[in-house]
């Protein structure tokens, strides 16, 4: 049954038998993991990078 508060996102998996819903929903998680560690490496590459950068900085500071 929808209702007037329901999203069109929840209409939308509505569409499916319970079976494929399942496996949307598993597919969707997976894709939203993924996107997280992509971001995360992406993240600690900036870091990694910045980190190599004031450690050259700070050794032409010495010299």
């Amino acid at each position: 049954m929808l209702t007037s508060t329901a999203s069109i996102g929840d209409q939308y998996w509505l569409l499916f038998p319970p079976s494929q819903r399942l496996l949307l929903r598993i597919g969707t998680k997976v894709v939203d993991e993924w996107q997280i560690s992509l971001d995360y490496v992406r993240g600690s590459n900036i870091y990694v990078r910045g980190s190599l950068g004031l450690r050259a900085w700070s050794l032409r500071l010495r010299a």
